[in-house]
């Protein structure tokens, strides 16, 4: 039963704790982690958690992971990606070779995602969980452990912030 209940939840949900963790971190191999990190808490406390909230609990352990891998990356020290080679978070997205594929990943996207990324706490979470990943607002108010009115002010701040600065994409 346990095994039934688990592929069902990770069957609805692991691509929305990717996306998550992908706009969070900026990074698809951290946000694989992530991914992996919060599906085995899953199978861990599977018994535990809710039936109910279950999506806010998922999106909740979600963003307590993206936290600890800021945490951990600010306390490595290291070169900077450019200087190693790499592209920096902002340029890296997958590579695509079907052109079509490739021309769906447009720059207004890449400049959505970037500016998403660029929000303070917590007005990037409510976007994310909100647009993004299409949960409701109490859902949202769960995941985040703040009030309902919270999130609908930090909502209207994120898209105020979100409009301004993308306002040329819209002209």
């Amino acid at each position: 039963m346990k095994h039934l209940r688990f592929r069902r939840i990770v069957g609805q949900h692991k691509d929305r704790i990717y996306t998550q963790a992908y706009y969070f971190l900026g990074s698809h191999d951290e946000a694989e982690d992530v991914t992996q990190e919060v599906l085995l808490k899953i199978w861990e406390r599977i018994d535990e958690f809710p039936r109910e909230h279950t999506t806010a609990w998922i999106m909740k352990v979600t963003r307590n992971r993206c936290i600890d891998h800021v945490r951990r990356r600010q306390k490595t020290v290291r070169l900077s990606d450019v200087e190693d080679g790499e592209e920096s978070p902002e340029d890296r997205l997958e590579a695509v070779s079907d052109p079509e594929a490739e021309a769906e990943q447009s720059e207004m996207q890449r400049r959505v995602e970037r500016e998403i990324r660029k929000l303070p706490e917590p007005l990037r979470n409510v976007i994310l969980l909100r647009e993004i990943q299409g949960l409701k607002y109490e859902e949202v108010a769960r995941a985040m452990n703040i009030p309902l009115n919270s999130v609908k002010v930090y909502l209207y701040r994120g898209r105020r912030i979100l409009r301004e600065k993308l306002s040329f994409l819209l002209e």
